[in-house]
């Protein structure tokens, strides 16, 4: 490498931001009054390397620690050995300054401001165990973990039963071992438990090691009174994949559910979180099954709506379904109670670990989960928590009289239904419990198999599958029994009569297919309802029974209570198809951590935030994504294994995690469109919007609004516009945000417009506008595409 430093007429300088443990050749170059050009002779100097530090940690030799330097870039006091005769010695070893000019960090200052705010939150005259110095680098959540176990976890040290020590670089930021986010693919499922449920931790074993997903943890924080888990202590000497602590506590004093499920994540390395609680049963594919929901379905987080129970004192199958129960009460699925139903069971929680440690639990046993769910919907938009039907038993809620939760069962389940599930997949060691118990036989293990109909132009044919199977499983099922000669690539399944196929008067009736569905159209209420609420309920249950009209997708399982499929030939069906516009692969997602150095800093800083730039981005690009609210003096830095933080320069490629060392923003998230960004967004919207569906829905949009408008015609355009945000919020917008990786809902809205500002500057964008607008028929947007193109057209 070749560095040139100016030092114009001044008679020294300073050569900065040089490799470590190198060797260089230095010289002077100058020009005498007469023009004559000069050289020194070549110099030999070097660097010196962190690994021959001599001492430790930013310390200055009155023992108070350093930072920055305010003279020059160097990114961190660096002390070295000190005597009183030796005031060379009190120069920082980086970068040759006095110690007296590197900012000084008021580590005691912060950390009693630190407990001082979690105070706040308990009771008048709590005290709390004081921070260690190292809690310096620490976030507001890894302080809590150690103020609420009165310093018995360690955020940076604890690891679990049987497992090494986290390496340097690990220990040196929050997040663990693989980083706030987690490791990528990887599923964390935790667990809190307690002593007297160690009767349930060989089944949590069970069902953890038959989950069909490869990458996979389980994460178990007990505490007891008189002796830990001896199973779970087993399972972790020998098997890595259990991550297992064990806490002692006095009886009255226990730690609550939600602390320990923030334990749990803590320790947690993967990327998504399932939890598990011990006394419930989790089919091989619950796994497979709920964590592609958060991609497919853009969202930060999924749960059941739906599940089966086992009773065991009256040894009884049952299927509960939020709302459902809610229907037979007038309730439709917005009302307060179905939604605490719906959302408020943490046993099925699937989320990003991100999410958790962004909102932690409250330090509560009754709530914690419905509490979380319900920040992450307030700060992600009411799309970002998606709720799984579940049909098929893929998880089975154990009631024994000892749960922290009740349930509502709305039907009573028969042995066949229940022997069909998914969790029959599990060792009979797991489902002797309930299956054995419930029949008085030894379980077969395996779901059963089921015969299905199959309606076809050629005739009615009997097709022998095991019950749960997938549209592609049952036409592989299917051209099998007819001899594997047809050709069934180009058909369409439906769970509803098309077509000429209607073999039974009743079948295809509304009343029929809300059977098959699980409920009744014209159900009586449990009790009286006013007719507002009743329309509410029935327009939910008629929408539902629209899209069950829909063709299945290959991929889609069929349900238990279906009997008969219809299959025609595609061409013969006038039905769109799905469109899935999957992911931008072009960009990539950085961590930002803001250093603080004073009680100040401290206070008005917040946790980590995020920036989404193009691949291949340098340090110089993040610098323009976060404008101004990145000062021009502040350094981004990156951690190095061994040599801690590195200063990085504007033209180093960007890492997906980086400190910087001051911040002046507030905004969670930090992305700017290129203008190939903002052409594919408008050419996805306008191929959304050119669907028939959605211009049948503008169709009638546009009748609703002239009709309530009446004679006057005033308020058409304020109605239809009001309609049309909410369509473009619910269907058009949510496949484009999951694309660029933004949040949904609101939230996501004001990323996007934010970012399709530059659309009124280029032509071809415009353009492209003003035909999306048309498809829109929004008259006062679309007057405004064509003044911007008008006005370009005229510059030339």
């Amino acid at each position: 490498m070749v560095k040139r430093v100016p030092m114009g007429a001044e008679r020294t300088g300073c050569v900065q931001n040089m490799p470590e443990a190198r060797r260089f050749l230095i010289s002077v170059a100058g020009k005498l009054k007469g023009g004559k050009q000069v050289r020194s002779p070549w110099v030999r100097a070097g660097t010196l390397s962190p690994q021959t530090r001599p001492v430790k940690g930013n310390l200055d030799p009155a023992s108070m620690p350093r930072s920055g330097c305010k003279l020059c870039p160097c990114l961190g006091y660096v002390p070295q050995e000190f005597t009183m005769n030796s005031a060379e010695k009190m120069r920082c070893r980086r970068c040759g300054c006095s110690y007296h000019n590197h900012l000084l960090v008021e580590v005691e200052e912060i950390l009693k401001a630190r407990e001082k705010k979690f105070l706040k939150k308990l009771k008048e005259g709590a005290k709390v165990t004081p921070l260690p110095r190292e809690a310096l680098d620490w976030d507001d959540r890894e302080c809590g973990l150690w103020f609420t176990s009165d310093g018995l976890f360690h955020p940076r040290n604890t690891v679990g039963l049987h497992r090494p020590p986290l390496s340097e670089a690990a220990r040196a930021r929050p997040g663990g071992a693989e980083g706030i986010a987690g490791k990528k693919g990887r599923v964390s499922v935790m667990t809190p438990t307690l002593e007297s449920r160690q009767k349930f931790h060989k089944s949590l074993w069970e069902c953890f090691i038959a989950q069909e997903w490869e990458d996979k943890e389980l994460v178990v924080v007990e505490t007891y009174i008189d002796k830990p888990s001896a199973f779970l202590a087993r399972v972790a000497e020998n098997d890595s994949r259990l991550v297992y602590l064990a806490y002692r506590r006095e009886r009255g004093e226990d730690w609550s559910i939600g602390f320990k499920r923030n334990l749990c994540a803590h320790l947690a390395t993967g990327e998504f979180i399932a939890n598990f609680d011990d006394d419930d049963a989790y089919a091989p594919s619950y796994l497979t099954t709920m964590v592609p929901q958060l991609a497919d379905r853009n969202a930060y987080a999924v749960t059941l709506s739906s599940w089966y129970i086992f009773e065991t004192r009256t040894s009884k199958w049952a299927f509960c379904d939020a709302i459902a129960w809610g229907w037979q009460k007038g309730l439709d699925s917005e009302a307060p109670d179905v939604r605490s139903w719906a959302y408020g069971y943490g046993f099925s929680y699937v989320h990003r670990r991100q999410e958790l440690m962004d909102f932690p639990y409250e330090n509560i046993n009754m709530g914690e989960d419905y509490g979380f769910i319900q920040k992450v919907i307030s700060k992600k938009g009411e799309r970002s928590v998606y709720l799984f039907h579940d049909e098929f038993g893929i998880c089975m809620h154990v009631q024994h009289g000892a749960n922290t939760s009740d349930a509502f069962p709305v039907r009573e389940v028969d042995l066949e239904e229940a022997g069909d599930l998914d969790v029959a997949d599990l060792p009979n060691e797991v489902t002797e419990g309930w299956l054995e118990k419930a029949s008085g036989q030894q379980p077969t293990q395996g779901r059963g198999h089921r015969m299905l109909i199959a309606h076809m132009h050629q005739g009615d044919v009997n097709v022998l599958c095991t019950a749960g199977v997938t549209v592609e499983e049952f036409l592989r099922c299917l051209s099998k029994q007819l001899g594997g000669g047809t050709d069934l690539s180009q058909v369409k399944v439906f769970r509803v009569p098309v077509l000429d196929l209607l073999t039974e008067a009743d079948q295809g009736s509304d009343k029929w297919l809300a059977q098959l569905l699980g409920f009744e159209l014209e159900e009586p209420f449990v009790e009286s309802v006013s007719e507002e609420a009743a329309a509410r309920v029935k327009a939910e249950k008629e929408r539902m029974m629209a899209k069950a009209r829909h063709s299945m997708h290959i991929r889609d399982r069929i349900s238990l209570r279906v009997r008969h499929l219809w299959v025609v030939p595609a061409s013969m069906v006038d039905e769109e198809d799905d469109i899935d516009i999957g992911v931008d692969e072009s960009t990539m997602l950085v961590e930002i951590t803001v250093q603080t150095t004073d009680a100040k800093s401290y206070l008005q800083s917040g946790n980590c935030v995020k920036a989404r730039l193009p691949l291949g981005s340098t340090v110089g690009g993040l610098r323009e994504v976060l404008g101004t609210e990145l000062p021009k003096r502040a350094r981004i830095l990156e951690h190095r294994p061994g040599r801690g933080l590195a200063p990085l320069s504007d033209d180093d490629p960007l890492p997906s995690q980086v400190t910087v060392t001051e911040f002046k923003g507030n905004k969670a998230l930090y992305i700017r469109f290129t203008k190939e960004q903002c052409r594919v967004a408008l050419s996805f919207m306008k191929a959304l919007l050119d669907r028939r569906s959605i211009q049948r829905q503008l169709n009638e949009f546009e009748k609703e609004a002239t009709a309530k408008a009446g004679p006057s015609k005033e308020g058409i355009e304020t109605e239809y516009r009001g309609k049309l945000s909410m369509m473009l919020l619910n269907e058009i917008y949510p496949p484009i945000f999951k694309y660029f990786g933004l949040p949904s809902g609101g939230q996501g809205m004001r990323y996007f417009m934010d970012n399709m500002s530059m659309v009124v500057g280029h032509l071809d964008l415009a353009e492209l506008w003003l035909q999306v607008e048309t498809l829109m028929r929004n008259t006062t947007n679309m007057a405004q595409a064509k003044e911007a193109i008008a006005r370009m057209r005229e510059k030339g």
